[in-house]
């Protein structure tokens, strides 16, 4: 089984995006995928490596099915992070599936 990094960092800046979107909507339309956007990415990761939720030597638990289309196999941790200043839920998910 291979896992889908990329699915889970893009998972996870959503996810802890999503506590910010009240304040996001009171702004004008956001332009995802510039450099601000990735350098906050890049900071989610690092909290994520930092409580081990990622990266090498990132706990493993025991997957549990899935269902299309997150994967045939899961792994859900459920957190808290400071980003930015901003604090919030921290849901990492990991899908699992056949390769390619």
């Amino acid at each position: 089984m291979t896992m889908k990094l990329t699915t889970a960092k893009l998972m996870m800046a959503a996810a802890f995006g999503a506590g910010l979107a009240g304040a996001a909507m009171a702004q004008d339309a956001p332009n995802f995928g510039g450099d601000e956007d990735q350098a906050y990415a890049q900071q989610v990761w690092q909290a994520m490596v930092d409580q081990n939720l990622a990266g090498e030597g990132a706990i493993m638990s025991f997957p549990y099915p899935g269902t299309d289309p997150h994967g045939m196999m899961l792994e859900t941790f459920y957190s808290r992070a400071t980003i930015d200043g901003h604090d919030g839920a921290l849901v990492v998910k990991r899908n699992y599936g056949p390769k390619g």
